[in-house]
């Protein structure tokens, strides 16, 4: 859950990054690129997968998946 929480405050830009449900960012995946500035380290991948209802991605060295729901731009995960 706070690979969750990181992975969504770290890709936040101020700016909406989708819709306002899940149908405005089902099928896209968000790529970590910085935490609070500082560059995510060489060979590591943290992603965000949306499929509807669900989210899924990698944490660097684990993989997650959970329900997921979304409301005004936020994203809730259920568990991990």
């Amino acid at each position: 859950m706070m690979a969750i929480a990181l992975l969504a405050a770290a890709c936040g830009s101020g700016e909406p990054a989708g819709g306002s449900d899940a149908s405005d960012v089902e099928g896209s995946t968000w790529t970590l690129v910085d935490l609070a500035g500082a560059p995510v380290p060489d060979g590591v991948e943290v992603t965000v997968d949306h499929d509807g209802g669900r989210i899924s991605g990698t944490g660097g060295c684990t993989q997650y998946s959970s329900g997921a729901a979304f409301d005004d731009g936020t994203v809730t995960a259920s568990h991990c």
